[in-house]
């Protein structure tokens, strides 16, 4: 419980001296490169959106990942499939029509002379890539989008099947599996087979259309103001944060514990705890040994801060490396978790914080 005081008093005042000190300065220092790169944001929503590769969420602000586009496409796709009659529906058709409410909130593919309006990717490909010259004008848009996009010939043929001069259809197994797996929720090996592979499939053609898009001189320009402006932010946002938390950490265990009895911690001093060496002292030595040992053991407070100040922070990885610091605060966790294992498994009660700082943890009254 002492431990976690501490966290909680390391975390409290990390996340106030950000705050007082280094969030003014953020918000007066880089006002512009904020604005700047809210802007760029605002664009590539608007061109997202209009190309409709993105969708908004119901915020107005934040857009769909990349399942939500997923549910959304299959979804759609179901739709056509199921009320384009041109299909044996078998033992979906009372299920189906169970699930129409849910289902007529999704739009009904508009195929007209030259594009499929309202299938997302669809559209990118047949209307707005189009009008925006980002593909070849002088090859047929609905065919482009339906032999090389969907490629319906070869790796798409698992999963639809041709409708003439209209929107392909999804197959039988296809459209039962998908529709089951992710409208009614009946799991099966066999339908979850099948809308991983679909899934895939769709990914694959999601991200070619994304960087497709990036092609678009407008879209592109926003997309490198924003990733530049977006990288300076955080790189003040992660120094200003190390600083804070190193500061709390300076504040807390080292400045005030000179000062409580025993060179105890706030959390130990409310429970009446100290970490002495045999002689029942801390010197000097041994107590600036056990600060550097417990920068581990208190790491994960900087869990908090990193979310009040930028999620990003803790979830990013480290230069080239696999690991962010979540990870190490897990890390540091798992290692609390076994030091207070062998506490309570130790003859002499010693965590391993204790065993590195060559101290023992007492309590006095």
């Amino acid at each position: 419980m002492a431990s976690l005081l501490d966290l909680l008093f390391a975390a409290a005042l990390s996340i106030a001296i950000y705050l007082s000190i280094f969030y003014p300065i953020y918000l007066n220092s880089y006002s512009g490169t904020i604005k700047e790169c809210d802007d760029a944001r605002k664009t590539m929503l608007r061109i997202g959106c209009d190309s409709k590769l993105m969708h908004l969420q119901s915020d107005g602000d934040s857009v769909y990942t990349l399942n939500d586009s997923y549910q959304y496409y299959v979804r759609t796709i179901l739709r056509y499939s199921y009320e384009s009659g041109d299909y044996d529906m078998a033992n979906d058709s009372e299920r189906y029509a169970e699930k129409k409410g849910e289902m007529d909130l999704f739009p009904a593919i508009n195929v007209t002379e030259s594009s499929f309006d309202d299938d997302f990717l669809g559209y990118f490909y047949t209307s707005f890539a189009v009008e925006h010259g980002l593909v070849d004008s002088s090859v047929s848009a609905k065919e482009h989008y339906l032999k090389q996009v969907l490629d319906i010939e070869r790796e798409g043929k698992a999963f639809w099947k041709e409708n003439g001069a209209g929107h392909p259809l999804l197959n039988d197994s296809t459209r039962t599996s998908l529709f089951r797996y992710n409208v009614l929720k009946l799991a099966s090996s066999e339908s979850g087979q099948i809308d991983r592979a679909f899934f895939a499939y769709f990914t694959k053609i999601y991200e070619e259309a994304g960087n497709l898009l990036l092609t678009m001189p407008e879209y592109k320009g926003a997309f490198d103001i924003y990733e530049a402006d977006y990288s300076a932010l955080l790189n003040y946002k992660t120094m200003a944060s190390a600083v804070s938390a190193s500061s709390a950490y300076l504040i807390l265990f080292v400045i005030v514990s000179l000062f409580l009895p025993y060179r105890s911690s706030l959390g130990q001093l409310i429970f009446r705890m100290a970490s002495l060496n045999e002689e029942g002292e801390m010197e000097m030595s041994g107590f600036l040994l056990s600060r550097l040992v417990g920068i581990v053991k208190h790491f994960p407070f900087i869990v908090p801060l990193g979310m009040v100040v930028d999620a990003q922070i803790i979830f990013q990885n480290l230069g080239t490396s696999p690991v962010n610091l979540l990870f190490i605060a897990l890390i540091a966790v798992l290692v609390d978790i076994v030091s207070t294992l062998l506490l309570m498994t130790k003859k002499d009660a010693r965590s391993l914080f204790d065993l590195a700082s060559r101290t023992y943890t007492f309590r006095y009254y």
